[in-house]
């Protein structure tokens, strides 16, 4: 499912797991709304339509015991009865829920070797081969009782004199498992989350150190740029083999001398290395990494190429927009207004580069530059340049960067 298809909501369910009838208006309100009023309002919509779609017999209850048919869905027989999930996508999707099914050993808990090594690449942003190879790794290092695997059936470690037998399909390990691991190899890197990996951006006295990847996709997401995210890592990739890129380790920000060849992509680096490495290949500015020092009153993160944020100053600088403001003001371009939260909340990488002030939780918001958005909608053919033009010109948020929207327009863009 492409990004412009995506469904607003998501339900993630086990694969190979039978839903309870009885249970899924609850799941299903719950990936819509947050608001306790609208979720129990949904809740009980939804119960009354499952219970006319059984009645009219299209959609048929399973008996949980004998996974058979159920000769009497009705009253608590009917909330008993179950379901395989990839019978109710369709009507998940008339809902704007999006199903993911979880795999057996596919998190988030407990992962197979295969699985654990794929997800850490996919962080890394390695290759498939290279993931593949860290499975070798941690498959060589489970028999060798280095790495802890657990049974699948009871989820406790296998006994040591029983591990010679591990497959990387079967037994599972928890991120915790691995950590260990990597940390008594001294790996220069730890198996996080994507929402860790999102999270606060590592600082080493006052200076960000970017991961490589993240570094990669935020050049490559600034409007204009011209370069795809993959097209620059292959750029990046030949030339750090090459030690034509300044690499630094995760946890002291060290310069590093490697001979590990395709794992560059693992490092880090400052915003003055890779910026050196983006001038010295023959990228002009503005396409530059900011050094974003931390502070008390935001949290650091991808932050946008453009104007500087307004301060006390400069009185004429127009305030960022908060994210509410963003949803109002390009409502209908490409999202409506209550679609555009999800996104913005997301920040994918096509908008992660609008962000002018990064927000902290709890104690600031977002706030974003309107002209990038412009920009990226423009540029990713979402939205044509008049009707964005249009908005800047008739909504009362944006007349104040009307100037700054026609300079962008006239120096990257053309227009009709």
């Amino acid at each position: 499912m492409s990004d412009a298809e995506r469904l607003p909501y998501s339900l993630e369910l086990p694969a190979a797991a039978p839903v309870r009838i009885g249970d899924l208006p609850g799941m299903m309100a719950g990936a819509m709304h947050t608001d306790e009023f609208a979720r129990v309002v949904a809740e009980d919509g939804i119960w009354r339509e499952l219970r006319a779609m059984v009645d009219a017999g299209t959609l048929q209850p399973l008996n949980a015991l004998t996974m058979l048919p159920h000769e009497f869905p009705v009253g608590d027989g009917l909330r008993r009865a179950v379901l395989l999930p990839f019978s109710i996508r369709p009507m998940l999707q008339a809902q704007g829920i999006e199903l993911r099914l979880i795999e057996p050993g596919n998190g988030p808990d407990l992962w197979s070797l295969a699985n654990a090594a794929r997800d850490v690449g996919e962080i890394q942003g390695w290759s498939k081969r290279q993931a593949e190879t860290l499975c070798e790794q941690m498959l060589c290092a489970a028999r060798d009782g280095a790495l802890v695997v657990r049974n699948p059936h009871t989820d406790l470690p296998v006994p040591l004199h029983k591990r010679a037998t591990v497959r990387d399909f079967y037994e599972l390990v928890t991120r915790d498992d691995v950590n260990v691991w990597l940390m008594s190899i001294r790996a220069p890197y730890r198996w996080v989350s994507y929402d860790e990996a999102a999270a606060e951006p590592r600082y080493i006295a006052g200076r960000r150190l970017w991961k490589l990847p993240e570094a990669i996709e935020t050049i490559a997401a600034m409007p204009g740029f011209g370069v795809s995210a993959d097209g620059l890592k292959a750029r990046v990739q030949r030339d750090a083999e090459q030690q034509k890129l300044t690499l630094r380790d995760m946890e002291h920000g060290a310069e590093i001398k490697s001979d590990w060849g395709a794992v560059v992509l693992g490092w880090c680096l400052y915003a003055e290395d890779f910026n050196a490495w983006l001038e010295s290949a023959g990228f002009r500015e503005p396409y530059r990494l900011a050094d974003d020092p931390p502070s008390e009153s935001s949290q650091p993160g991808p932050v946008a190429p453009a104007e500087p944020a307004p301060n006390a100053d400069d009185v004429a600088a127009p305030l960022p927009l908060t994210t509410g403001d963003v949803a109002f003001c390009f409502d209908g371009l490409r999202y409506s207004e209550a679609k555009w939260k999800k996104p913005l909340g997301d920040k994918p990488k096509w908008l992660a580069a609008c962000v002018a002030i990064p927000g902290r939780r709890g104690v600031s918001e977002t706030r974003w530059n309107p002209v990038l958005i412009g920009a990226a909608l423009v540029h990713a053919g979402h939205a044509p340049a008049r009707s964005v033009r249009a908005r800047f010109q008739s909504r009362p948020m944006l007349i104040p960067w009307l100037d700054a929207w026609k300079t962008y327009e006239a120096d990257h863009i053309d227009s009709a």
